[in-house]
């Protein structure tokens, strides 16, 4: 299939077919978190699945007061493949979610344990399991630029490499209820 990308003149919106452009700009957007002056991330928690869930990334931004706060986006791919059903996507036109608060000094201080213990770690930058076929497709990508300390790990399935985070993604995963 030849892909087509348009250009509405008047929106100036970009249209394709190409469902893997419609992905990259999903992956792009949720990736794109503004930042004031002296802020930064340094946690940060995305997954990108192939089949069904919704992409999302998790952050952890710091002011240059210390003080953190909490930042998600997802996509809602369910919603805009319902709504683009006939393969025509609007890559300007996502819908993506978004949530924001301000962490406790309480959550602050369980934070800074859990990446400070990570920190102390030696663990590889690649956490993929070999020789795992994995169905579902999902990419886990987490980077941690606490201090000193730097690193972006990977992996696509849960092993037990993956282990000194749980404390950590569980968190994440709880805060973005709250």
């Amino acid at each position: 299939m030849e892909e087509v990308i348009a250009v509405n003149e008047a929106l100036m919106e970009r249209i394709t077919n190409d469902i893997q452009k419609l992905f990259k700009e999903a992956k792009r957007e949720i990736a794109d978190f503004s930042l004031s002056e002296g802020e930064q991330i340094i946690y940060s928690l995305s997954e990108y699945p192939a089949i069904v869930d919704l992409p999302f990334q998790m952050v952890i931004i710091q002011d240059h007061m210390g003080r953190m706060k909490y930042s998600s986006r997802t996509w809602d791919r369910s919603y805009d493949l319902i709504r683009w059903k006939e393969g025509i996507y609007n890559l300007d036109r996502l819908r993506i979610l978004s949530q924001d608060k301000q962490l406790s000094l309480d959550q602050e201080e369980k934070l800074l344990a859990e990446l400070k213990k990570i920190s102390k770690s030696s663990l590889a930058d690649s956490l993929a399991k070999k020789g795992v076929i994995v169905l579902d497709g999902s990419e886990w990508e987490l980077k941690l630029a606490y201090e000193s300390f730097n690193r972006t790990f990977k992996w696509n399935t849960p092993n037990e490499q993956i282990e000194i985070f749980r404390p950590l993604i569980e968190w994440m995963l709880r805060l973005s209820e709250e």
